[in-house]
């Protein structure tokens, strides 16, 4: 078994080290993750079958309906996070049963 030496396994590190300067936090290694991640604007990333449906009528009167929860919940006393997780987890399940329908 060979030795490695300890200077080779610090070149090797994943992040460029300058002597002197501080490593990197976490919040620097997520900056600059999240700038090269490339930016999707939603409708840019949809194709125009989907882009039609965004134009419906059909979309105002969800728009009405999370209007409608959101008052709702508001009035109970619920929070804009309590809203929004349910707003949220209603559509996933809306989307994933839609799904199901299109690729049966």
């Amino acid at each position: 078994m060979s030795k490695i030496k300890f200077k080779k396994i610090l070149k090797e590190a994943a992040w460029d080290r300058t002597a002197g300067k501080a490593l990197p936090t976490l919040d620097d290694v997520q900056k600059a993750y999240n700038e090269k991640k490339p930016k999707l604007n939603m409708k840019e990333g949809l194709d125009r079958r989907a882009m039609s449906i965004l134009n419906n009528k059909d979309v105002k009167s969800l728009k009405s309906a999370c209007d409608g929860i959101a008052m709702e919940m508001a009035d109970d006393g619920y929070d804009l996070d309590d809203v929004q997780r349910f707003v949220m987890e209603y559509a996933k399940q809306l989307a994933t049963d839609g799904y199901k329908k299109a690729v049966r």
